[in-house]
């Protein structure tokens, strides 16, 4: 789709005619689902405060645990080479077993209670995203499972789910005030309990400004579920580490190659109003008006107020598509009640697995009762036009979602091509006279100082770490 904000702006026209589809298409009004965060416990078999191997288990990862605060530094885990011991902790669980971006493996140095379990797991939303349920969980309960085996003879059993997150990203929120408003909740809501927003105002030279950033329904504190709706774009760049997702919107064509160039530059300065700068930032790269440009990069020298450069970008460049996250934040107790329902399921015989491959039933119940948008009238549920198509979003099982083509051709001439815009734009606003790209590779040199060396080796390597992982989670052929 490219839609009329699009259509009327100034770099649309000057661009070229197989350049607008490339980089303005996407499609509108799309959901995509999957798993955000699993939390489950392990209990270890014959637990006790007798028990001997246990105690050596607890002392040994405690005194690991002090060479990391000691040394300012994670300690890597005998026998592993991608697990470390670090200072984290959640509750009585004190101790913890770290897989960078991956997940952590929290373990209680006592238990308040014999029902209280050991291990507590947290899997992080990339892996969950990129490669699966299946697959994660699966590394997670095998490294658990040679760990305790291999160095203490002992066993994890009873895997209880603690709390799962059912994530749904949308394009489909562009104004947050027309459904986060308090006149579209009143007609439209449907739930009982606790409320509450959170938004941006901005008041400038009589211009005012509003948005809603965060609503949330229910008590996080509550062991039930727990729902919230968050601008999902100010997250990921304000937080500055889940740069994936914008992989992701981009391969669902949730957001164009613009959208998606305006993110990164964002996402490195982790500053969600300077998505503006980055539009000016995208026409001083890509624009054909000479003196405009040079106009855009004066505001963006001067540091503009992002408010500014907003309204000078808006007709120049498109807006920029935002994405929202509709979350359902679900835990033990919810599960518990269900728990006849469950038995009766097929699936693996690990629990989480199992509510994981059969949580189209659990995601049915929640959006028609739990909590849910639209009228009730001839004695039917009527679901708003978005809520009706966050519900209709497929479940695939746990196939792989996101397989990128990182053809090396293509993304190296769209590197060059870039590289070159991004010379021309400096050699016209440095004022070079000569047309030979020679004169303006000297200039760009002539530009370069100790610090611009020294973040070119960060960003070197860090793309380096990025490629390689990207080659790393291909699926093998």
């Amino acid at each position: 789709m490219i839609n009329r904000d699009i259509k009327d702006s100034l770099i649309y026209h000057e661009s070229l005619e197989d350049e607008k589809n490339l980089d303005f298409e996407y499609k509108s009004k799309k959901f995509i689902h999957d798993i955000d965060n699993v939390y489950f416990s392990l209990s270890i078999q014959n637990d006790s405060k007798d028990n001997e191997d246990i105690k050596q288990m607890i002392d040994d990862l405690k005194s690991k645990k002090e060479i990391a605060k000691a040394t300012n530094k994670d300690c890597q885990l005998l026998g592993f080479t991608d697990l470390y011991i670090t200072i984290k902790s959640f509750s009585i669980y004190t101790v913890c077993i770290t897989c960078p971006d991956r997940y952590d493996i929290f373990i209680a140095e006592y238990l308040p209670n014999e029902n209280t379990p050991r291990i507590l797991v947290q899997i992080r939303s990339m892996p969950l995203w990129l490669e699966g349920y299946r697959k994660i969980i699966k590394e997670v309960m095998d490294k658990v499972k040679l760990f305790l085996d291999y160095f203490y003879k002992l066993s994890c059993v009873n895997m209880k789910e603690t709390r799962i997150d059912y994530a749904f990203h949308t394009n489909y929120i562009q104004n947050s005030l027309k459904y986060l408003g308090d006149e579209y909740l009143m007609e439209n809501l449907n739930f009982n309990g606790l409320y509450s927003k959170v938004g941006q105002f901005n008041k400038s030279h009589g211009d005012c400004t509003m948005s809603i950033d965060y609503l949330s329904l229910g008590s996080r504190k509550a062991n039930n579920v727990f729902f919230r709706i968050y601008n999902k774009s100010r997250e990921v760049i304000e937080k500055g580490y889940k740069s994936f997702f914008i992989d992701i919107w981009e391969e669902k064509k949730m957001i164009s190659n613009f959208d998606s160039w305006c993110y990164r530059y964002a996402y490195v300065k982790k500053s969600y109003g300077s998505l503006q700068e980055a539009r000016l930032k995208y026409y001083i790269e890509f624009g054909n008006d000479l003196d405009l440009k040079i106009k855009l990069h004066n505001m963006i020298e001067n540091r503009v107020p992002y408010k500014e450069m907003e309204l000078i970008a808006n007709g120049i460049v498109p807006k920029v598509n935002l994405i929202f996250n509709i979350e359902f934040e679900t835990k033990r107790k919810f599960y518990r009640t269900c728990d006849d329902f469950i038995s009766m399921l097929d699936g693996s015989e690990l629990r989480v697995v199992k509510l994981l491959d059969n949580r189209k039933f659990f995601i049915d119940y929640l959006t028609s009762y739990f909590v849910w948008f639209g009228e009730y009238y001839d004695e039917e549920k009527h679901f708003v036009d978005w809520w009706k198509r966050l519900r209709r979003v497929k479940f695939n099982g746990d196939t792989k979602k996101l397989v990128r083509d990182y053809s090396t051709d293509v993304n190296k001439e769209r590197i060059i091509n870039g590289v070159l815009r991004s010379l021309a734009s400096l050699a016209v606003i440095e004022d070079v006279k000569a047309f030979d790209i020679d004169t303006d590779l000297d200039t760009f040199m002539n530009n370069i100082n100790d610090n611009h060396k020294s973040n070119y080796i960060d960003i070197k390597e860090k793309k380096h770490i990025y490629y390689q992982n990207k080659q790393k989670n291909r699926p093998k052929s």
